[in-house]
């Protein structure tokens, strides 16, 4: 996957980052890029709340 700056994402899997549940279906943006090894600085909104940045690999 090859994902640009700013590209909106929705995860396709749930997820727990830091005790904080972010189910299927969550929103988000590419904020950094990363290249070797290829990974992506993400900023997850979590509903009614506030965005948590978390690294993910493609």
């Amino acid at each position: 996957m090859k994902a640009n700056i700013y590209a909106q994402i929705k995860t396709i899997v749930p997820l727990e980052i830091d005790y904080i549940n972010f189910p299927e279906g969550t929103l988000g943006a590419v904020v950094e890029v990363y290249t070797n090894p290829e990974r992506y600085a993400v900023d997850l909104a979590i509903p009614d709340e506030h965005i948590r940045r978390t690294l993910q690999r493609p």
